[in-house]
């Protein structure tokens, strides 16, 4: 990055979804930028790759070559606090400046303007994401298609195959979802 000092009253919010990344810089109240794209080549399991992506991202999309502050990420597949906080470490000395990295979906709650809460996702990556009385967070679910996902697609089709399969195994004749 160029050697200008961070700006101090610029922070960037980035949301990695995933199948879309949206950046928002702020000044304060005031929408520096405000820039969708889509999430290609993101890889949370592989922070220093993971780093160098949000680095590029705010690089390309800030104008004129300002910096940040601070920045903020909610990132889709970022599981674990020690994912979050590798990422978060390594973008930080990427960027040279204050970070926060925690899971897309611990942005439910404040985005609903929420101080505590918890966040549901149902759907394709179902999670409920919270945090204890303390500060620590906690998670039920997220583990993909191939261990939940109830809500998703292919969970969804599981269970559906289960039901048919089952219905089999009593001798029922085949209904409409097993004609299908």
């Amino acid at each position: 990055m160029q050697d200008s000092p961070p700006s101090a009253a610029l922070v960037v919010g980035v949301d990695v979804g995933g199948t879309k990344t949206h950046l928002r810089a702020l000044t304060g109240d005031a929408v520096v930028t405000d820039h969708v794209r889509a999430s290609a080549g993101w890889r949370p399991h592989d922070a220093a790759a993971a780093a160098r992506w949000l680095t590029r991202l705010v690089r390309e999309t800030l104008p004129g070559g300002m910096r940040p502050a601070a920045v903020a990420v909610g990132a889709h597949a970022c599981e674990t606090p020690r994912q979050c906080a590798e990422i978060r470490d390594a973008l930080q000395l990427s960027l040279g400046v204050p970070a926060r990295v925690v899971g897309d979906a611990e942005l439910l709650v404040p985005a609903a303007g929420l101080d505590k809460g918890v966040g549901l996702v149902a759907g394709t990556g179902s999670v409920a994401v919270g945090r204890l009385p303390g500060g620590d967070p906690v998670q039920v679910g997220g583990w993909g298609a191939v261990l939940g996902d109830e809500g998703g697609a292919a969970g969804l089709v599981r269970e559906a195959a289960r039901a048919v399969w089952a219905a089999h195994d009593r001798g029922e004749e085949p209904g409409a979802l097993a004609r299908g």
